[in-house]
Parts: structure tokens; C-alpha cells; sequence
């Protein structure tokens, strides 16, 4: 009885490591169909590919794999399932292709899921497509630049010759390590850093790194220490020796293309390290500039400086959403102006260029400061702002008037006047024209609108009178000392225009009645006892 129980813990054991996990893919961005995906178990170094429709089964029973010596072929139940030997831990690469869209995406599967392939166009000046890989919040080129024409067609000089360096006629070039039309195809170009500083060597939509994109990357790596060994591909077909660490883990597939050095023809390190240039000259020693150096034993990644007519290899980065240098500002404006064109409140993406042909990105997320609107009163003889602000200039119609830049302002001569203020963030803001109508100002001659307030003082009862003839709608206002509307009512034209108002119901003090003709203001101040 002890040896049948013993079994069936040794079957219940073997039952809950043998995976059976259901994968799906789909599309999205410029595509939303998928095509082919190719299928690459990394640790058991294992390949399949999926035509379109068809869908993944991972499965830890070996009842489902059929093995030869030269092949591995799949027991599927449906002819769209395509099953494939699989243990918890085993790192998977998904390589979707759609048309010319080609994205890579890695994991380890816990559980059934469906995966995304982002598809980005990343096709170079020769119009061939590369796949790309999303690691962090960065989308990176999954394969070294392999092109022989700049962006918007250009072909790129190839030399071979080191007296090409001392040629006054040189141009910056592009090599194949060895002159080897098949390191190229495998490897990618090796190409001067003076093609990287014309911003059009990577494809349209895309740049070489900055040092700060490359770290950004390490870190989100865990630190140079560790990238190496995650970024390079597993394995000795590319890497010739002390590659046992390496992981390729988020499908980078960096390979060790090599290089070639100043001055001559030199070329080395096949096999050995791979070399990539960022954006970035050294500014203590303009004829350097800096690269990304990754090599076949498990010492940390370097970020060191060459010439500039080293030749190295070149990844490129997504630069809509990751540009070169992007910043994020929380902007306040004034309400009534702009900002970067830009005259409504929202989230913005703006780009912008440098002389020296840099993007750079700012998201903006623009808010407008809503200022108060200077109001003003007449008290008397004086002008009055009833808020306070930094800054006052008071103006006569369409000039300034002198010395006038403060709250109050004695009236001395009838006439239009307005207040022009700055608040404590700058904002700007002028009031309405206020047409002077007081007894203690002369009549304006020209002006043929005249008002009485009866009785004034009062208990808050009084009679608003227009002894002119109206021949145009008015507006009245009633506002406290604080700026508050308590009524507003309109009038219409008459040949005569008499209104009562019961304001018993509010507080005593003093108010101002505001009337608003056309483009004029006029003020009254009242009093309830």
C-alpha cells in the first residue's frame, strides 16, 4: 500500500509541472493582422513558426512531440494549434511579421495569454523593413543597421582604402567587416560617426541613441553589470567564446560585429564585441565621439570614446514616442494668450528641431491661469481697482496717463478711462472703458446719455432714471464692494426708462450700480443705511 501511494505522489508530482498554456496572438498600430509568427523556445533552442490563424500550444507532455535526429515535428488537435515542449522557466522569443512590420517580443509564460505585437514601420533608405523589439519603455531596432542608403535616399560612399582618410575629398563611409558582403548581411554595416550626425541614417522615424537612451536601457537591465549578458545572443554561432552567461532574454540579439579602426583599414574583433555608436560627440575632444561596447566574456558594458572616423555598428531607436531628449512640463499660461501656437487647455506632443538637425520632444500639458478681471469703480472723484493687483497703469481712451500706477485714480477732466493691471503670475488684463458720470466731474459734452439714482443714500429702496432718450439696449449691474454681481438686468431702448429696485434684503454699505452702454461703463456709487 506504501509503494502505490509513493507512486501516486510521484504521477501527482510529474501531473503538476506539465504545463498546458494556450498562446494567441494579435495586431495593433500599423497593422492589426498577423501574418507569420516564428516561435523560438531560447533555452531548449527550439524553432517553429505559426502561418496566419494559427495559435500556440505549449505543453510539458512529451506524448505531443514527435523527435528525429534532424527534426522536431507537433501532434496538434485542430489544424490551427501548434503545440510545442515546454517547462516553467523556458524563455520564449515571438517574432510576429505583418507585410513589411516585423515585431519581437519576449517572456516566460506562467499561464495562457494573448500577446500584442505592436507593429512600427522601421524600413531604412533602401526600403528594407527590420524587425523591432520593445524593451522597457523604449522601442528598439531588433537588428543592426544594414543599409547602404541614407534616409531620404542618399547613397552612403563605401571606401576600402586607407588612403580614403587622408583624401581631401573624403566622405563619411560605410564598411562591411572584411569587405564581406556576408558579415554585412549578418552583422550589419560598419559606418563613420560623422553619418550619425546627419540624422538621416537611421529610418524615418527613428534616430541613433543618445548615451542617456543607451543607459536607460542598462538600467532598466539592472545596470551595465547585467546587460551585457541580457542583451547579446545566446549561444557560440555569432559570439566565439565565454558566451555561456548570455540570455538574449528581451530579444536585443546583440552580435559582435566588430569594428575598424582610425586611419587604416583595420579591422577587428569579430566574433568578439559588438560596437555601437550613440548621438553624442565628446565635447572635451571634438574629433571623438561616444559608443556602447559590449564584449564576449561577462565584463560590464563599457561607454567609452573613439575618432569619429572609427567605423561601428548601429541600433536605432523610436524617436516619436522616445525621442532623442524629451521633457515633460506642467505649463500655466495666462487665459487669453498662447503657448507654442497652442490657445485651449490639453495635453500637447510637441516637436521641435535644432539648427544642427536634433528633435526633441516636450509633452506639454498646458493649463491656463484664470485672472481676476479688474473691475472698476467711481467713489467720488477717484477711480478705484476693487482687486489688487502687482501692477496698475491707468489709460485715458488709447493713452497712458502719467504717474498713474496706482490702485486709486483722482479723476481731474470727463472723459473714458480703463485700468490696465498685472497680477502676481504676470497675467495681463485690461477692464472695460468706464465712461465718467459723476457731479463732481464736468459733463462730457459730446455725451448725450445721462442717469439718476433717487434717493441715494436710502434703506434700499431707489429709482433708476435714464434722462436722455435710449436708443440702445443697456445693461444694469449691481456688485458689492468685493466685485460679486447680486443682480443684473437688461433695458431696453425707450423714450423714457424708469426702474425700481428693492434691495432692503441685503446688507447695508456700499455698492456700486454699473451700466454698461455699447462700449461704455458707467459707475454710481450707492449707499444703504
Amino acid at each position: 500500500m506504501k509503494k502505490y501511494f509513493l507512486l501516486f505522489l510521484l504521477f501527482s508530482a510529474l501531473i503538476s509541472q506539465a504545463q498546458d498554456y494556450i498562446i494567441k496572438f494579435s495586431g495593433t498600430g500599423a497593422s492589426g493582422s498577423v501574418d507569420q509568427v516564428i516561435v523560438e523556445n531560447i533555452t531548449q533552442n527550439k524553432k517553429i513558426i505559426l502561418a496566419k490563424n494559427q495559435y500556440l500550444h505549449l505543453t510539458g507532455n512529451n506524448n505531443n512531440v514527435v523527435q528525429t535526429k534532424s527534426s522536431v515535428s507537433y501532434k496538434t488537435t485542430s489544424a490551427n494549434e501548434i503545440t510545442m515542449l515546454f517547462k516553467d522557466g523556458d524563455r520564449m522569443r515571438f517574432t510576429g511579421s505583418s507585410g513589411d512590420y516585423s515585431t519581437v517580443i519576449s517572456d516566460s509564460p506562467k499561464q495562457s495569454k494573448n500577446f500584442t505585437f505592436r507593429f512600427i514601420s522601421c524600413k531604412d533608405g533602401e526600403q528594407k523593413g527590420y524587425p523591432v523589439v520593445q524593451i522597457g519603455n523604449q522601442l528598439w531596432m531588433a537588428k543592426n543597421l544594414a543599409s547602404r542608403k541614407l534616409n531620404n535616399g542618399t547613397s552612403i560612399p563605401i571606401h576600402f582604402s586607407p588612403s580614403d582618410y587622408y583624401d581631401p575629398g573624403y566622405k563619411p563611409a560605410l564598411y562591411a567587416y572584411g569587405n564581406s558582403s556576408s558579415n554585412f548581411t549578418t552583422y550589419g554595416g560598419l559606418y563613420d560617426w560623422e553619418l550619425v550626425w546627419s540624422g538621416k541614417l537611421c529610418p524615418v522615424g527613428w534616430h541613433v541613441p543618445s548615451v542617456d537612451e543607451w543607459e536607460t536601457l542598462f538600467n532598466y537591465l539592472g545596470g551595465k553589470n547585467k546587460a551585457g549578458t541580457i542583451l547579446k545572443e545566446r549561444g557560440f554561432r555569432h559570439w566565439i567564446t565565454q558566451n555561456e552567461l548570455a540570455t538574449d532574454s528581451v530579444g536585443f540579439t546583440a552580435l559582435p560585429g566588430g569594428k575598424n579602426t582610425n586611419k587604416e583599414i583595420q579591422y577587428e574583433n569579430l566574433g568578439l564585441g559588438a560596437y555601437f555608436w550613440t548621438s553624442d560627440a565628446n565635447p572635451l575632444n571634438l574629433a571623438n565621439a561616444w559608443f556602447i561596447a559590449i564584449f564576449d566574456d561577462n565584463t560590464p558594458v563599457q561607454i567609452d570614446n573613439y575618432l569619429k572616423n572609427t567605423s561601428s555598428s548601429v541600433r536605432c531607436v523610436y524617436d516619436y514616442e522616445y525621442p532623442v531628449f524629451q521633457n515633460i512640463i506642467d505649463t500655466v499660461i495666462c487665459d487669453g494668450t498662447t503657448f507654442n501656437n497652442h490657445d485651449s487647455e490639453g495635453l500637447y506632443r510637441d516637436k521641435f528641431t535644432s539648427a544642427v538637425g536634433y528633435d526633441s520632444v516636450s509633452i506639454i500639458n498646458l493649463s491656463f491661469y484664470h485672472s481676476a478681471n479688474p473691475e472698476v469703480f467711481i467713489s467720488g472723484d477717484t477711480l478705484k481697482s476693487l482687486y489688487v493687483f502687482n501692477n496698475y497703469s491707468w489709460f485715458n481712451i488709447n493713452s497712458e496717463i502719467p504717474e498713474s500706477y496706482n490702485r486709486n485714480f483722482i479723476i481731474e477732466n470727463s472723459g473714458r478711462y480703463y485700468l490696465k493691471v498685472v497680477d502676481e503670475f504676470g497675467c495681463e488684463k485690461t477692464s472695460e472703458t468706464i465712461h465718467i458720470y459723476q457731479s463732481a466731474v464736468q459733463d462730457i459734452s459730446e455725451d448725450k446719455f445721462s442717469f439718476s439714482v433717487i434717493p441715494n443714500p436710502g434703506n434700499g429702496k431707489f429709482n433708476f432714471k435714464v434722462n436722455s432718450i435710449l436708443d440702445e439696449s443697456i445693461i444694469l449691474k449691481l456688485v458689492n464692494s468685493t466685485g460679486s454681481i447680486l443682480f443684473e438686468e437688461k433695458l431696453e431702448p425707450a423714450n423714457s426708462v424708469f426702474k425700481s429696485f428693492d434691495l432692503t434684503n441685503v446688507n447695508k454699505g456700499i455698492y456700486y450700480l454699473v451700466i454698461v452702454k455699447g462700449s461704455d461703463k458707467y459707475s454710481e456709487k450707492i449707499i444703504i443705511r
